[in-house]
């Protein structure tokens, strides 16, 4: 919503891949009490590299950080089941660089780069 873009999958997409390949994609949250307000949904993509799809908190409760907390406790797990990467995804909205995106990701000793896009019209 902050981005004026929607997901690239539907949760009944989701649901469907979680189904179709278990154990390769995991949900993480944090919680202040019951309530969720912080979540990542990573892809095992293959036996060495994780990719962070989605990430997402709740603005009311920045102070806690909760993403950096979900960052640094799914690095160390995926790094005790023998992973070498994680790919952060990309820092992008609509192809527009999102700036302070690419910091944050960056601050976990992440690199960005650009993409080259080519379309071809058939």
């Amino acid at each position: 919503m902050r981005h004026n873009v929607n997901p690239t999958h539907s949760l009944e997409e989701l649901i469907k891949l979680k189904r179709l390949f278990p154990g390769k994609i995991r949900l993480w949250g944090a919680f202040k009490g019951e309530k969720l307000i912080a979540g990542v949904c990573n892809f095992s993509a293959n036996p060495k590299v994780v990719l962070a799809f989605y990430i997402s908190h709740d603005e009311d409760y920045q102070e806690y950080r909760a993403v950096n907390l979900l960052f640094y406790e799914i690095m160390k797990r995926y790094q005790d089941e023998g992973f070498k990467f994680l790919d952060f995804g990309i820092f992008t909205v609509n192809m527009d660089p999102n700036w302070g995106l690419a910091r944050f990701k960056e601050n976990f000793g992440a690199r960005g780069i650009f993409r080259d896009t080519f379309y071809k019209d058939l």
